[in-house]
């Protein structure tokens, strides 16, 4: 199981499917990731209900758009490759975008507004448009390697 070579899943992925060993590691590390982040939004208020309703629309459209870069219904092995290199990307996508960003976005906002403890506006529109950008670079590689089988 990979955590950050995206490199050599790409690989492995364009020479073969995964077992359904492997794609099932993947499927449970990906369901402990997403029920993690839920757990995070039990003292919520209407901003938080409606980021999760628009993160639910945003993962309903980037999945369907990561279908479309896997060539849709011609593509193979799109639960694969969407779980597999999902996770991956996540984990990058982390590190490298969210943490990073997160820590601009606090500090500005800090010097400008001061740091509020409860979910506003301009979190909605911070956290979700990096959410999108996850959808980007997962389909980024998804398109690297479909049609290629």
């Amino acid at each position: 199981m990979y955590f950050w070579n995206i490199k050599e899943l790409k690989k492995e992925l364009k020479k073969r499917s995964l077992s359904e060993r492997e794609s099932f590691k993947y499927l449970i590390a990906s369901m402990l990731f997403y029920a993690f982040d839920a757990f995070l939004i039990l003292d919520s208020n209407i901003w938080d209900v409606i980021s999760a309703l628009i993160a639910t629309v945003i993962l309903i459209c980037g999945t369907y758009y990561v279908y479309k870069c896997n060539d849709g219904e011609e593509g193979s092995n799109f639960l694969q490759r969407y779980v597999a290199l999902g996770w991956v990307v996540a984990i990058r996508w982390l590190v490298m975008i969210v943490l990073p960003a997160t820590i601009v976005y606090f500090i500005i906002l800090e010097i400008f507004t001061g740091i509020t403890y409860s979910t506003t506006l301009s979190d909605v529109i911070f956290y979700n448009i990096l959410f999108i950008v996850y959808f980007f670079i997962l389909c980024r590689h998804i398109t690297d390697i479909a049609g290629k089988d």
